[in-house]
């Protein structure tokens, strides 16, 4: 994001692990959608772009501070490869809701076979030890378009 403070442009989004926000302006929008994003063990994700999106919407600016920092506890199951790749699955599943791309699948599925090309070539020419995180590096994208497919399939 950078090492400047400032508003969001078109398409950029904050992670929703530190966000402050005003009380009005959160009050006039609604809070968040509590039928997207996490509930109990249930893997979802997106309610915080949901309602950044709404407010740039309204009008509101939305900024970005580097200087705002949170060193974020993270369970040890959610480090495995397995969990970071339904993760990625959960978070394209979600992004159809969360970022209203109900028009655009012709343009995620017009993209499959190069994502799975380049996972192949990813896995079959990593010379790296850490072949976890090359395996994450993959395939994530592609799970992600997979999630969002999916959900567009289930609708």
């Amino acid at each position: 994001m950078g090492s400047k403070s400032r508003a969001l442009g078109e398409g950029e989004w904050i992670n929703g692990t530190n966000m402050i926000y005003r009380r009005d302006v959160l009050s006039m929008m609604g809070a968040f959608d509590t039928s997207i994003g996490m509930r109990g063990e249930e893997l979802s994700y997106g309610e915080e772009t949901h309602l950044l999106r709404r407010m740039k919407s309204a009008g509101h600016l939305i900024y970005y501070h580097p200087d705002i920092v949170v060193e974020h506890a993270i369970l040890p199951h959610k480090l495995s490869l397995g969990w970071l790749l339904q993760s990625c699955y959960a978070n394209g599943y979600d992004g159809v809701q969360t970022l209203g791309y109900q028009g655009r699948w012709m343009l995620y599925l017009s993209k499959m076979p190069l994502h799975m090309g380049l996972a192949l070539f990813r896995f079959i020419f990593t010379c790296e030890p850490f072949m976890r995180a090359r395996i994450y590096r993959a395939l994530g994208p592609l799970l992600w378009r997979l999630g969002f497919l999916a959900r567009l399939w289930a609708h």
